[in-house]
């Protein structure tokens, strides 16, 4: 809590003193600037001026410095308040430096699997249930000759001979269908020519595990003919890219349970659905009591196995396949029940 008029700080908790290493007494009446706890002032000016013109700001993404000199990137919140007939601001600081490592891993991540797949020797291309394309690479373009056209939401029909395209879309039938990668030759007869490829085609699916389109990975088989070991691993490979990279996008790496990134998406997209239909949405928000306690006394590995124990208790609890079960953070978790009442939502509870 600080001044507003001077910014001096007046009160902070252990939690401040825990993420930025400062005692109670080095802080208490300074002023955040003197502390070099701001690695940008241009932040902290837009935080001030916003205080003073709006009275608050939420979720306002910062980078401060530790006592010992590491730099940790925070979400902001605050309100300004009265305190003893002046004005205050109270402030809330989240640490969300490992949330952030994740997202850039996640983001390294995606870039490298479009670098695998741009610069691939092999056709790789991804279409979605009507068997429209949604990405086709650059060896696709230049092998199909089709470096100066667009084929995204087009067809094999759109772009093919009928003969070709009825060729393909079987093939992809029978991989959708059979849920599995489904391996086969294919012949493409255009512009008196002929070419024949090996092609494994296998299902995508969302984060929810519905099939949602079908990935395919082709060679000609007259250039690439030692290269059929190599194109199976590269699909295993991205198969299970993808796979971790969605997984760990939204879901608690300790208890399995969705993450709050995941809490925040769900909870928006049920409450417009919850506006549009106007049947009811209950939420869940629980912690655990005294769990410092209990990590002191047991442990952070007791702590973690606390944690599971009671992620596995509320799953058997909670079975409906349309609510969420989210770990909000720390020992807090959240509960969204779509199309639950308050009677219903309270024995769940």
């Amino acid at each position: 809590i600080t001044k507003l008029n001077d910014g001096k700080i007046v009160k902070v908790n252990e939690g401040f003193s825990k993420h930025l290493g400062f005692s109670k007494e080095e802080v208490l009446y300074k002023i955040t600037a003197d502390l070099n706890v701001w690695v940008n002032l241009e932040e902290r000016s837009v935080f001030i001026n916003t205080m003073k013109d709006f009275g608050s700001i939420e979720n306002f993404e910062i980078i401060l410095r530790k006592k010992d000199g590491e730099q940790i990137t925070c979400l902001l919140s605050a309100n300004k308040i009265l305190l003893d007939e002046e004005e205050h601001i109270v402030s809330f600081v989240r640490n969300i430096s490992i949330r952030k490592k994740l997202e850039d891993k996640l983001e390294e991540s995606e870039r490298f699997l479009s670098e695998i797949i741009d610069n691939n020797g092999a056709m790789i291309y991804a279409k979605d249930l009507n068997g429209k394309y949604i990405l086709v690479n650059k060896k696709w373009r230049e092998a199909l000759n089709f470096s100066d056209i667009d084929v995204t939401e087009k067809t094999d029909y759109d772009i093919f001979p009928k003969k070709v395209a009825d060729s393909f879309r079987e093939m992809d039938l029978n991989a959708l269908n059979s849920k599995n990668l489904i391996e086969g030759e294919e012949t493409l007869e255009m512009d008196s020519q002929t070419k024949h490829f090996i092609s494994i085609k296998f299902p995508l699916k969302d984060k929810n595990g519905k099939i949602n389109g079908i990935c395919g990975i082709s060679t000609e088989i007259t250039e690439r003919k030692k290269n059929e070991e190599k194109i199976k691993e590269l699909a295993k490979q991205l198969e299970m890219e993808r796979d971790y990279a969605q997984r760990n996008s939204i879901t608690d790496s300790l208890t399995g349970l969705y993450n709050r990134r995941y809490f925040d998406e769900s909870l928006k997209k049920e409450f417009y659905r919850l506006k549009r239909t106007k049947l009811p949405l209950s939420l869940i928000i629980l912690d655990i009591d005294y769990f410092k306690k209990y990590n002191d006394t047991y442990g952070h590995q007791g702590g973690d196995e606390c944690l599971q124990k009671i992620s596995e208790t509320i799953k058997k609890i909670v079975q409906r396949s349309t609510d969420y079960i989210t770990r909000y953070g720390g020992e807090e978790f959240a509960l969204i029940l779509p199309e639950t009442n308050n009677n219903s939502a309270l024995k769940i509870a």
